[in-house]
């Protein structure tokens, strides 16, 4: 068929890599329009986020062309979600585009829900960990939290750590306070691997 084709896409990409584009401009014979030269228009009027644009060597650009009816480069995603990206020429034939999925990242943080909270001793408190990646991407964890408490003493009975596992839905411990006065409970996760180079996942309530 004649007119813009996609022959290589990304169908998936995590959020933040490199993914290969080919577009190739075909005459009705099937064969490539070396005629044809002038830069893409690459959209995603739906897509959660922007489009970042990089050259075949991974060299971030602010266009990309047909040259001798051939465009190879590469895209950069960092929103998680269905893209439906539209490429074409002024003025060409069948305008085209490829759909990918974007998927979160590793975990760069995780929060520890509530933030505060006002509990009356001897009471308990259920805390909730969720993780982000990088670019504020909900993501999954793994792992051990470390916890510790400062402050007003808490039940012998609130834990040390806790097992999370968000993708099976393991990401709660419950606190309960001994001691009138404020406790500080904070977390320490070890930083999985994919994730931006530094030290543990780390938060802090206050009760």
């Amino acid at each position: 068929s004649s007119g813009l084709q996609v022959p290589i896409s990304p169908a998936t990409l995590v959020a933040g890599t490199l993914g290969a584009v080919r577009v190739e401009q075909r005459l009705p014979n099937g064969s490539i329009d070396t005629s044809a030269n002038g830069v893409l228009s690459i959209t995603s009027p739906t897509g959660p986020g922007a489009i970042q644009l990089f050259d075949a060597n991974g060299n971030p650009v602010s266009s990309v062309s047909l040259v001798n009816g051939v465009a190879n480069f590469q895209i950069r995603l960092t929103a998680a979600g269905p893209y439906s990206i539209q490429v074409s020429t002024t003025g060409s034939v069948n305008p085209t585009g490829f759909t990918t999925n974007v998927t979160a990242a590793a975990a760069a943080s995780v929060n520890l829900f509530p933030d505060t909270g006002d509990v009356t001793a001897p009471g308990t408190q259920t805390f909730t960990l969720s993780f982000s990646d990088e670019f504020s991407n909900p993501t999954n964890y793994t792992g051990t939290a470390t916890i510790s408490y400062s402050g007003a003493a808490v039940a012998p009975s609130s834990p040390a750590s806790a097992t999370i596992n968000t993708a099976a839905g393991q990401n709660s411990f419950t606190v309960t306070t001994q001691a009138t006065g404020t406790v500080n409970v904070s977390v320490s996760l070890p930083r999985p691997a994919g994730a931006p180079a530094g030290g543990p996942l780390t938060d802090t309530s206050v009760l």
